[in-house]
């Protein structure tokens, strides 16, 4: 199937689950309750959108560690420290990303979002290639999220898309065997 096509049909999926703050709370903790999570000194999260897994009890939860969160400038993904004082902006297309200066410290663990993903935790994004272009020569471990209805039988893939180690829903965990 087109990609295209599939996004528009998912993201249309998605915008119609119900009680999605109650899910994205069950996808928070089983996130926080991972080894992996706990382990994690930084931690690349996002601010999520509309209809997206609600990121913010998230952010809120990781106290202890360095979180940082994108921005896209010149069409590359940069990531940016936050804290209590950290400005906000709102992107063109309605992301509100942080004002900083970059960051380009280690990296534990970083959360991905996406429209759809499959059980071989292959991701279809927004189609810029913004987290596929950063993760592509990277060695950090990868979790998505998702409502567990944007879990389809195949994502189509091509060479330049980066599996997930691991995806979450509120009813499942898949990860690689």
């Amino acid at each position: 199937m087109n990609k295209n096509i599939l996004r528009k049909e998912m993201i249309n999926i998605r915008k119609n689950i119900s009680k999605k703050n109650e899910l994205s709370n069950i996808i928070v903790d089983k996130i926080v309750n991972l080894d992996i999570f706990k382990k994690s000194r930084v931690i690349a999260l996002y601010n999520s959108i509309a209809s997206e897994v609600n990121t913010e009890s998230l952010i809120n939860k990781c106290f202890n560690k360095k979180v940082i969160l994108p921005r896209i400038v010149n069409n590359e993904i940069v990531f940016i420290e936050i804290n209590n004082d950290t400005k906000y902006t709102k992107s063109n297309i309605g992301v509100i990303e942080p004002i900083g200066e970059a960051y380009f410290g280690d990296i534990d663990l970083i959360i991905v979002p996406g429209i759809a993903f499959d059980n071989d935790l292959n991701r279809l994004g927004f189609g810029m290639g913004y987290y596929d272009k950063y993760l592509s020569n990277k060695s950090i471990y990868k979790i998505g999220i998702c409502f567990d209805k944007q879990i389809i039988n195949e994502v189509p893939v091509n060479h330049l898309d980066i599996k997930m180690d691991m995806v979450i829903t509120e009813k499942r965990v898949l990860k690689k065997v």
